[in-house]
């Protein structure tokens, strides 16, 4: 990862413009839940032209000192029941976290950028571009549905192995983060 110059990184931080604090707002979806203020989308959509101004000038202060406020660090978590019978039992529910929209509204330019980055310059390899912008889960499907094809055509055994990763993605190890991130040398401002 040596090959990979930080300079490509260098408007991932650049404060976003009015046009693109605008656009992002625009295509945040309808309906979703609140986070501990209350505030939803839709109340972010219809901000008059001052409001917004202040809120972009706020969202431009972080991006530029990359200093979050604690506050926004907050979430409320909910458990939600399973389909069975929970017995007051916490492994019987399904835990869901709510954050701050106008976070997640802040992030999203931000993410949209890294992903664009990282797309363009070929940084992820293997199967981890998914989901990155042209990414796809396509190719390692219809490798499978090729194997089993074969397999019948041929009738010869066959045997697949999944594993269950539904929870891979309901945390994260942040210690690894870190050290993903910084090999693929994105700017420690940025992490």
């Amino acid at each position: 990862m040596d090959s990979i110059s930080p300079a490509i990184y260098n408007s991932l931080l650049s404060p976003p413009t009015s046009e693109e604090w605008l656009s992002t707002i625009s295509s945040m979806p309808n309906g979703k839940a609140s986070g501990p203020s209350m505030i939803t989308y839709e109340m972010l959509k219809h901000l008059g032209p001052a409001v917004n101004a202040l809120l972009l000038i706020l969202i431009r202060k972080y991006f530029a000192t990359a200093d979050i406020s604690d506050l926004w660090r907050q979430a409320m978590v909910f458990p939600i029941p399973k389909p069975h019978e929970w017995h007051c039992q916490l492994q019987n529910t399904r835990p869901i976290t709510f954050l701050e929209v106008i976070q997640k509204s802040f992030i999203k330019p931000f993410y949209n950028r890294l992903s664009s980055i990282l797309a363009a310059h070929n940084i992820l390899t293997g199967g981890n571009f998914a989901g990155l912008p042209g990414g796809t889960c396509r190719d390692p499907i219809i490798t499978l549905k090729s194997i089993i094809h074969d397999a019948n055509y041929t009738t010869s055994s066959l045997w697949i192995l999944s594993q269950d990763i539904s929870k891979a993605f309901d945390s994260v190890h942040l210690t690894m983060l870190k050290f993903a991130l910084e090999r693929i040398r994105l700017p420690a401002s940025s992490i």
